[in-house]
């Protein structure tokens, strides 16, 4: 009768030669395996049952484990599990079998002062600068995706009436606001363009000189140097700045419906984190204020 370590083994060969994972993947598995084994101990394979996966889950949760490495951990052995039906040395069926459902994070966002910081270390000395700056304001200001951001043709920026035609996922089209702010530098940014492209026809508001798409790429890059010259230590991405457009809105008093509408949600639900977000904010400050009167009355 084949032993728990030897069908282990030949459960982690297969996904290498099978599957093509990878061995760090594999050390992953094994590790996992190896905690289960140790669990149900001196099992034969053949009476190994749905029951022994519920006690691992169980177990894992009195450790104080989150619910993502249960859920990895879990995932593990009901696909060494699915090896050993396959193969013939179980018949346990796990149709209907439920993991513990992964804790729902809410995005990171960046304070008015974090935003701040960002804006004034965009270097505006040259086009490049100017550019970037008016990218900051697109992704912050309008809570633009950055793919429609980098996407959005010049025939959909009305600076007269202050809005962008966007069109989102799945070609759902939405009218963004443009603040002054935002409006005084892409004015900026395209009379800089016109000065070294002259009156060539410009078809994306951002391009490159030879009128190629802005990557994203570049876009991240951007945010990685301004991360790095204002210090501010969380992980600051485009969508990082759409988020925080979000919040604030909420935060001064933005009904959700119409967040719902600039941000292009399909489902308010999508939406409704940001409420999460914009509480959290809320009490998060009112914790600051009371650390500031527990000192002065100290």
């Amino acid at each position: 009768m084949m032993t728990l370590m030897d069908a282990g083994d030949a459960y982690l060969q297969y996904l290498i030669v099978e599957k093509g994972d990878s061995s760090k993947t594999k050390e992953s598995y094994k590790e996992d395996l190896s905690e289960f084994f140790e669990l149900v101990k001196d099992k034969k394979v053949n009476d190994l049952s749905e029951k022994d996966l519920e006690c691992f889950i169980s177990y894992l949760s009195k450790k104080g484990l989150k619910n993502t490495s249960i859920i990895r951990k879990a995932t593990t052995v009901r696909g060494f599990y699915s090896y050993l039906n396959l193969n013939g040395y179980i018949n346990v069926s796990l149709i209907g079998f439920r993991l513990p459902k992964a804790e729902k994070r809410l995005p990171d966002v960046l304070t008015y002062d974090e935003i701040e910081k960002i804006i004034k270390a965009v270097d505006t000395y040259d086009i490049d600068g100017i550019r970037d700056r008016c990218i900051i304001e697109c992704l912050y200001g309008s809570g633009l995706r950055v793919s429609e951001m980098t996407h959005l043709r010049i025939e959909n920026v009305n600076l007269d009436s202050l809005f962008f035609r966007i069109f989102g996922k799945g070609k759902k089209e939405r009218i963004v606001p443009i603040d002054k702010e935002e409006r005084n530098w892409i004015i900026k940014y395209l009379d800089e363009f016109k000065k070294i492209c002259g009156h060539r026809p410009k078809i994306y508001l951002f391009e490159k000189i030879d009128g190629s798409v802005l990557e994203r790429q570049h876009v991240n890059n951007l945010l990685l140097n301004l991360k790095a010259k204002t210090g501010i230590t969380k992980n600051i991405t485009p969508h990082m700045l759409r988020h925080s457009f979000a919040t604030h809105l909420l935060e001064n008093g933005a009904p959700l419906r119409e967040v719902q509408e600039l941000l292009g949600h399909s489902n308010i639900k999508t939406t409704q984190i940001y409420t999460n977000l914009s509480s959290k904010t809320i009490v998060d400050k009112y914790d600051e204020i009371m650390e500031e009167n527990d000192k002065v009355s100290k």
